[in-house]
């Protein structure tokens, strides 16, 4: 302070801009704003370029009991800029692109600030054109540039870029999707403080693959930093969907699950909401509470989750726990099916098919059939399937009803698509007879709990399949199913 405060009067620059720091601190003298921002004052006036910046940072976020005045912050961006201090100018191409009231945003006037002061190696700047570049925003979406901007970026230390050039290779933006290469860019952000970064990094060891070998430990350790440090819903909801579903080496734990779930809720996390609202409508881990489910699937609803949304419209058609209301239901079906929720796409194909709450129309149904099957939806795929095996609404075609039925058995829950499958593979519609594969396939539905496959399976057994007697009683042996195979 003795020091800063000699050699202010003498007129140093940097001597200035230091007072100035200590009077906005409150270091060793008390809080002065007024005195803080007459020091930057006096520095800037001796061309010291700091004090510019730390001036235009004072109007852009109304610090030091200033108020909020971007032209005024940008006159100190723009000096600091030019007395050295490029990031200043990037950051009066960033205030720019967002406008103010008063003030069109403008990425046109933008550009132009980030293309100066990159050509000049800002990094910031070289950073923002790496963003213009990859989104398309003012200039042609080029992927090649933009990874090559975003580099430049963290060659020039700035701690946002390696977060965006980890998504480019986690996302396969332009590039081959390499997750050990996105891992090691992730790793290097939250070096740099980029801590949000560690859930990013945490989700790739969780997945594995694509040149990365999964690491649940870790994954779990990177979640648990930052749901405690950060307070991240993201990263709490994760570590409730580890101890929910379990994962090699780490067994179900749905308390734990609950509770991780709940903080993540807390914070108006979605897919959180969303899974509290499974738990009780459910019973999973939780005793049964419809009304509790009701309230968090609302909440959740609110957030845009479309699961939530189907939950509700079937809550509201049925009016079990709440007032029956079916044009609310159709509402959320339709609100749920425009944002391309599998679930309410095929609620809806339903509603169609049946003329029920809609005047019926096949042609329609149909239509919201084959998009829910492209969404993911199991029910929609055995639908079409069926359809297609029975030449109901679809000219028959066998084929196309086993690729149904094959695509739909991939999916989650797919024990209706197993049993079809092993009855096609059994009679050879569609594919080739493969009594191997109809055996797999039937004792795959048994297993999730499809007793017609049950039925289907001790009928091919009778038949004669020696594979289908073997398989018979190993399911019984495991305690599968409980029949006596001899």
């Amino acid at each position: 302070m003795k020091y800063y405060q000699k050699y202010a009067e003498l007129g140093d620059g940097m001597a200035l801009n230091n007072l100035g720091v200590f009077y906005q601190q409150g270091y060793v003298v008390g809080c002065d704003y007024d005195k803080a921002i007459e020091y930057f004052k006096l520095a800037a006036e001796k061309g010291y370029a700091m004090a510019m910046y730390r001036l235009g940072k004072i109007y852009q976020f109304g610090k030091c009991e200033q108020e909020i005045n971007y032209p005024e912050a940008i006159k100190w961006f723009q000096m600091a800029a030019d007395y050295g201090e490029l990031e200043g100018g990037t950051i009066v191409g960033y205030l720019l692109e967002n406008g103010w009231e008063g003030q069109e945003p403008s990425k046109e006037e933008a550009l132009k600030y980030y293309q100066k002061y990159a050509d000049m190696g800002e990094g910031m700047a070289l950073n923002n054109m790496g963003v213009f570049y990859e989104y398309g925003y003012v200039v042609d979406c080029d992927y090649e540039k933009a990874l090559d901007y975003y580099i430049q970026s963290a060659n020039c230390g700035y701690a946002g870029a390696p977060w965006h050039v980890g998504t480019m290779y986690r996302d396969g933006r332009g590039y081959e999707i390499d997750y050990a290469r996105a891992a090691q860019w992730f790793d290097l952000a939250v070096q740099w403080g980029r801590e949000e970064a560690l859930v990013d990094l945490g989700v790739l060891l969780e997945r594995g693959g694509y040149g990365l070998d999964a690491d649940i430990d870790t994954a779990k350790e990177l979640y648990t930093k930052a749901a405690r440090e950060l307070n991240d819903e993201v990263a709490q909801y994760n570590l409730g969907i580890i101890h929910f579903y379990g994962r090699p080496g780490l067994e179900v734990n749905e308390e734990q699950a609950r509770i991780w779930f709940e903080m993540s809720a807390k914070q108006g996390y979605g897919p959180a909401l969303n899974k509290l609202g499974d738990m009780y409508n459910f019973g999973w881990g939780v005793e049964e509470d419809e009304d509790k489910a009701f309230e968090y699937y609302k909440a959740a609803a609110e957030k845009g989750e479309c699961d939530s949304m189907c939950h509700l419209a079937n809550m509201y058609y049925d009016g079990d726990i709440v007032e029956e209301d079916e044009d609310e239901a159709l509402r959320l079906w339709q609100k749920g099916a425009e944002q391309g929720n599998a679930k309410c796409i095929f609620a809806l194909g339903e509603l169609y098919e049946e003329g029920d709450l809609v005047e019926q129309d096949i042609k329609e149904a149909l239509r919201l059939y084959h998009l829910g099957a492209e969404n993911g939806s199991e029910r929609a795929m055995v639908k079409l399937g069926t359809y297609y095996a029975q030449g109901a609404y679809v000219p028959q075609d066998l084929e196309k009803a086993f690729n149904y039925y094959l695509a739909a058995a991939k999916t989650e829950d797919g024990k209706e698509a197993d049993l079809m499958l092993g009855y096609m593979y059994q009679f050879g519609q569609g594919t080739q007879q493969d009594e191997e594969k109809a055996v797999e396939y039937y004792a795959r539905a048994i297993k999730v709990g499809n007793q017609s496959a049950i039925a289907y399976l001790m009928n091919y057994a009778n038949q004669g399949s020696k594979k289908a007697q073997k398989r018979l009683k190993e399911l019984e042996e495991n305690g599968d199913l409980d029949i006596d195979c001899d």
